[in-house]
């Protein structure tokens, strides 16, 4: 895993991280309640935790270290995808093909379903979930949203800072239609 990212590092951004901060770990991301491929910027590490081997793993090892290029990205919008392509044409030069297209379908898949996390989207989807899912607490709401739109909790709770109101909104409303039907 090590000669791959050394790999990566020296032949697809040998400008990023000259200083040698960035590590890569097999470890979960302190703070994510789920295991996944990620790149951590708080402590310059790159999580690698599904097995891959061969051109998988470098082609993971490129979308992460994309990510700490294009400083803070989390998601895949047009400077991360740029960087992409740019990775995938250095590969294309070298004879590395099979690599080159991996790195393509990757980006193409996020052209076509392209996912902004806004507060519009978490405060909706909490108030679905609030509606068809009435057993659920509100930290078991956030977990699931944290699963499928991975983040820290603390992240999350500062960037969608009325979840919890509208998640309490959203019950009060739905205990009120209950109470009408009965």
């Amino acid at each position: 895993m090590l000669d791959a990212f050394q790999w990566v590092r020296e032949t697809l951004f040998p400008r990023w991280d000259r200083r040698r901060d960035w590590r890569l770990t097999a470890r979960r991301a302190n703070g994510y309640n789920v295991d996944l491929d990620l790149c951590d910027w708080q402590s310059k590490r790159i999580h690698v935790l599904a097995c891959h081997g061969g051109d998988e793993l470098r082609e993971v090892l490129v979308h992460e270290i994309t990510h700490a290029v294009v400083k803070h990205s989390t998601m895949h919008g047009r400077s991360w995808q740029r960087r992409m392509l740019k990775a995938a044409s250095r590969c294309r030069e070298m004879g590395e093909h099979r690599l080159a297209e991996m790195i393509r379908r990757d980006v193409e898949g996020y052209k076509e379903d392209p996912v902004r996390v806004t507060a519009v989207l978490m405060y909706e989807t909490i108030k679905d979930i609030a509606a068809e899912r009435p057993e659920m607490t509100y930290d078991a709401v956030v977990d699931y949203l944290r699963r499928e739109y991975p983040m820290r909790k603390r992240d999350f709770e500062q960037r969608f800072r009325r979840a919890r109101s509208v998640f309490v909104e959203a019950r009060r409303q739905q205990t009120w239609r209950q109470n009408r039907l009965d």
